[in-house]
């Protein structure tokens, strides 16, 4: 133990007590001197007053007379009474008659030392019109300022003679209480640090610090040792402890030692397992891994197959739909009429096996955002009803709706699509009974039931009816009864609004569909717009471009019907050519997505608008359902149609593409 620490605390001691003398004295110091500024304000202040009323008629007098000489042997008179720095004799109304100036005596060390006491020595005394006059008639002003170097040292004369004698007694009292310090502190305080430094900490018991009062505790040193011994003793109990502790820990060690070596032989057996196991499982998991990637691939090349296979039909059947509608008004009999009705449902049926084949690519290609609102459940439900209720009649169904005043806060448009799926399977596989669409409030939330008397499911093929191309009831794969699509996409749709979807069935029972959505907030509906009229197109010069001549073909029937002027290109080049030929650009453009050469629709009609220099309209034409070509369609700011197109849907799309103009492309 280092025993300096010892000086070190007395010394903080003769600080801190030093520290507070200062303080003590330099409060004393103060009340001194604000003691001794008071009585000198108060005694010169008097002796003004006096002075001042001595010559104040004799002013008054020269102030009347306006006699500045008798007036300067006045203040001099005053000055011999005072010791006078600057004297001012001026009339009531402000202005100055005599300025009186005495020359400033130096005081500088006394001024360094009380420059901060506010001035004493100056006052305004206002005189009256005649000697004998009353002070209230009074009509000149005296202002009077004394020598602050005179007032300075009076004051030094005064304090500092008490402030000797102030500091003299606290260096005494300091002094004393030092000693007083060393004798009750230090020195006890040393002898029990010099114990502490020779105590044997094996034996802490045999060095008890011994305490200066014979029974009782006398000051705070005492009881510093007294918690001193008690300390040691209880040092030297756990030395006691420990050892009993430590032998037993090496009774243990000994024991856990032949443990841990017949532990070991079993731990090394049991490695040689798991190592084993280990491999096994890696095995395993590469075996997976490469059965996920190959059905992964598998997966991709369908899709890749489905896409190029859609392209390929929906090419010659875009054509042959703008053949049938360019032909129609060629038919003048019945029964070429009826022939052209029968191959326009034929193309409706492979249009919508088609869309299936398109609905899934825009799921997977991520491009279909819901769009989420406020809406009325029963807007759906009516649709429902047009849609169906003939052909629920036509199987002799009973179509049971239920009216629903429930709001659903959804996409309508998506939302409708799934029940649109669901009702229309149930028609489908339904032949007799009832079909069953309704609506159950779950707090915040509502079921949306479809519920058939079907056949039902097995309980082996329930696991299957959400996956691609799986029809339960159609082994002859009977296209009429489409692809097998549509509870993936109604699957696949309800992820998306984050609805979920659960189904119930048993053999001969039927089937009982559910959707759980939020409900949406009850506002007034918007008043329905009315139905728009079909306007003539306005502009005549129309630039179709596609690789596929049927197609060209097709649009230039289908457009000259119309009154137009088509513009018929196969590539970009021809398409320079023609326009060049014209010698004025197209009002409308209109390209297939996927040209020749792996160049795409997007790539022409900006190669249009940079020779134009115009951001001429232009809408995109598509039989692509790849994941990757749908998403840039979807990504560019023209209007996209899928093949096959019906007529009356291209000319709308042309008429609002022309109304709004041509995007802004960077």
């Amino acid at each position: 133990m280092n025993l300096n620490n010892q000086q070190y605390i007395s010394h903080r001691l003769r600080r801190r007590t030093l520290l507070a003398y200062l303080l003590f004295g330099m409060l004393l110091a103060c009340v001194m001197l604000a003691l001794s500024w008071l009585t000198l304000e108060q005694k010169w202040r008097s002796a003004m007053n006096n002075s001042v009323s001595i010559i104040q008629d004799d002013l008054a007098a020269a102030l009347a007379a306006k006699n500045e000489s008798q007036a300067i042997a006045t203040l001099q008179t005053l000055n011999k009474l005072l010791p006078l720095r600057e004297a001012i004799l001026r009339e009531k109304q402000g202005a100055v008659l005599l300025r009186y100036e005495i020359e400033r005596k130096e005081g500088a060390p006394w001024h360094a030392v009380f420059g901060f006491l506010p001035t004493i020595g100056a006052q305004l005394f206002e005189l009256p019109t005649t000697a004998t006059a009353p002070q209230s008639a009074a009509k000149g002003e005296l202002w009077v300022e004394l020598q602050p170097a005179v007032l300075m040292e009076e004051l030094a004369q005064q304090t500092l003679p008490l402030w000797s004698t102030g500091l003299a007694c606290l260096i005494i009292l300091y002094l004393f209480h030092s000693i007083q310090l060393s004798q009750a502190i230090e020195r006890p305080l040393h002898g029990i640090l010099q114990r502490l430094a020779q105590i044997n900490y094996n034996r802490p018991a045999r060095h008890l610090l011994p305490l200066r009062g014979a029974l009782r505790i006398q000051d705070e040193l005492d009881v510093l040792a007294s918690h001193i011994n008690q300390m040691l003793l209880g040092i030297d109990s756990q030395l006691r402890r420990r050892k009993e502790i430590e032998d037993e820990i090496k009774t243990h060690r000994r024991h856990l030692e032949k443990l841990v070596h017949e532990r070991t032989s079993e731990l090394v057996e049991l490695n040689k397992k798991f190592v084993q196991q280990q491999f096994d499982a890696k095995a395993s998991a590469l075996a997976a891994k490469q059965a996920r990637w190959e059905a992964e691939k598998a997966n991709q090349d369908k899709t890749r197959f489905l896409a190029a296979a859609s392209h390929d039909l929906r090419q010659p059947l875009h054509a042959m739909s703008l053949f049938i509608e360019a032909l129609q008004p060629q038919l003048t009999t019945r029964q070429a009429q009826e022939i052209h009705r029968n191959l326009a449902r034929s193309l409706e049926t492979m249009k919508e096996l088609f869309n299936s084949l398109l609905d899934i690519s825009k799921l997977e290609a991520g491009v279909l955002k819901p769009k989420k609102e406020h809406f009325p459940l029963q807007r759906i439900y009516d649709r429902l009803e047009v849609v169906f209720r003939q052909q629920a009649m036509d199987k002799g169904l009973d179509l049971r709706i239920v009216p629903s005043r429930s709001f659903i806060y959804s996409d309508p448009h998506l939302l409708e699509q799934v029940l649109v799926n669901l009702v229309s399977n149930a028609i489908k596989y339904t032949e007799s009974g009832f079909i069953f669409i309704g609506c159950k409030r779950e707090g915040k939330r509502a079921r949306l039931l479809v519920w058939d008397s079907g056949p039902g499911i097995p309980p082996d093929d329930q696991g299957s009816v959400f996956k691609e191309f799986v029809q339960l009831s159609n082994p002859e794969r009977d296209r009429s009864k489409g692809l097998g699509l549509g509870l993936s996409i109604v699957k696949r749709t309800c992820q998306l609004l984050n609805h979920p979807i659960r189904f119930s069935s048993q053999l001969e029972q039927g089937t009982r569909f559910e959707i759980i959505a939020p409900l949406g907030l009850n506002k007034s509906q918007r008043p329905t717009p009315p139905k728009a009229t079909v306007a003539p197109l306005r502009y005549e010069r129309v630039l179709v471009i596609d690789d596929d001549a049927s197609i060209l073909l097709g649009m230039k029937a289908l457009l000259e019907s119309w009154q137009l002027q088509p513009i018929l290109a196969k590539s970009i080049e021809e398409a320079l050519d023609l326009c060049k030929s014209y010698k004025q650009k197209p009002d409308l453009i209109i390209s297939d997505l996927r040209l020749q050469a792996g160049v795409t629709g997007l790539d022409a009609i900006q190669r249009m608008h940079q020779h134009f220099r115009s951001n001429i309209p232009s809408l995109l034409i598509t039989g692509d359902t790849a994941p990757d070509r749908v998403k840039l369609a979807y990504d560019s700011p023209y209007p996209l149609l899928h093949k096959p197109i019906k007529p009356a849907q291209l000319r709308s799309v042309c008429m609002s593409v022309l109304k709004m103009g041509a995007p802004q492309t960077s």
